[in-house]
């Protein structure tokens, strides 16, 4: 397209993602997010900074500028309904409203949900009386009922659990992330990535999210079950817009974890690799036109489409996102880096960055290979990146 959409408001943790698929779109995008990268303020016509002390009410204060203009959230605000109710009463909301996500992410939202053959609902308990004398205590998680990119969450050693917390049935098995949008009713998948969590690598804690991969290969069965599993949980919760699950692959079957009913970290990825703007998907939950790439993922013969994405399938994307080992002041970074990677989320030289803190983003591309090798690449440019930053 040539013509501007129009502007929308983007806000959450880190919006810089959602902003270059916006623009991509031909939407002008006002960034509101905790960082406010360089790469976030160049794709932006503005960008305002939240301080993580204000967080996430501070987001309520900094839309009001941009009262009138739609606006989008990403990650972190799903766990604060009452934030995006008071961001949806500034101008049109594109994505799931604040009922929609209290529904679904209430701590017990999966327990009503019809067994499904293949899929395996998490098992969940608030309360620690709940669990059957006998249970082995490494069998289970807790999870914060406000988590999001795996913080908080830690084994369970049999102690008492806080109320605003869970336990969870812990899985084995690939961890993976999949992408929809919900539509009429339902859900189409666009496809999935393998997730990077923990990996010391990106100096990660645990249970961390930091990355995704997305290799070269051919999975159509494991493709139906995946979308009968977002169609389901479209329909359960009547959600809309852009969504991801994070579910576990089993032998023969798939265990979801969490729903994420907004943009998710995974999208680039796939964008990367299939060429499409997801942003004009969620677009349409504020009534924007059909792109004509959605037309071709709501064909009749869903076998055809799977068949077309598997065959553009010849690009492995792989994504990480690089922690502080301790604390640093940053050097001046480049979009372009060496190694044959490119970096995101860049900070401003000279932030201040403290251990734990997330540093930058790390995306590597390569034709014809699979998951492991687009992997090994990953490590190696992010082990280079690192080393340039501390040695600065």
């Amino acid at each position: 397209m040539s013509r501007e959409v129009g502007a929308v408001v983007l806000i959450g943790a880190s919006v810089r993602a959602m902003a270059e698929s916006a623009a991509r779109s031909d939407f002008t995008p006002i960034g509101i997010d905790l960082f406010g990268d360089e790469d976030l303020r160049a794709v932006c016509k503005s960008c305002r900074v939240v301080s993580k002390s204000d967080y996430p009410r501070g987001f309520i204060k900094a839309a009001r500028e941009f009262d009138g203009l739609p606006r989008a959230y990403g990650g972190g605000l799903e766990n604060y309904p009452d934030v995006v109710a008071a961001l949806a009463a500034g101008g049109p909301l594109w994505g799931n409203d604040s009922a929609t996500i209290a529904r679904c992410r209430a701590w017990d939202a999966w327990n009503s949900l019809a067994p499904i053959h293949g899929i395996q609902w998490p098992e969940r308990h608030q309360a620690v009386l709940n669990l059957e004398r006998g249970r082995k205590t490494e069998d289970w998680l807790v999870k914060p009922i406000r988590g999001a990119a795996g913080n908080g969450i830690r084994s369970w050693e049999g102690e008492p659990i806080a109320a605003d917390e869970f336990v969870e049935r812990r899985r084995e098995g690939t961890l993976r992330s999949a992408v929809f949008v919900a539509s009429d009713g339902g859900a189409i998948l666009f496809y999935f990535t393998r997730q990077l969590v923990g990996e010391p690598w990106c100096r990660a804690s645990r249970y961390s999210y930091c990355g995704s991969i997305c290799g070269v290969g051919s999975e159509i069965e494991r493709f139906r079950l995946v979308e009968r599993m977002g169609k389901e949980l479209a329909r359960a919760f009547v959600l809309r817009g852009v969504f991801g699950i994070d579910y576990f692959e089993l032998d023969g079957a798939i265990a979801p974890i969490e729903l994420n009913p907004r943009w998710t970290a995974s999208i680039e990825v796939l964008e990367r690799i299939f060429g499409f703007n997801v942003f004009f998907s969620h677009a349409l939950s504020g009534g924007c036109p059909r792109p004509p790439f959605l037309d071709r993922c709501v064909a009749a013969d869903r076998s055809e489409y799977v068949d077309a994405m598997t065959d553009l399938r010849c690009r492995a994307v792989g994504k990480a996102i690089l922690f502080a080992k301790e604390g640093v002041i940053t050097p001046p970074l480049e979009r372009r880096s060496f190694n044959g990677c490119e970096l995101a989320d860049i900070p401003a030289s000279g932030t201040s960055i403290a251990k734990g803190e997330p540093i930058v983003s790390v995306l590597v591309e390569e034709l014809d290979v699979d998951d492991a090798t687009i992997t090994e690449k990953l490590k190696n440019a992010v082990e280079a990146v690192e080393w340039r930053i501390y040695a600065s």
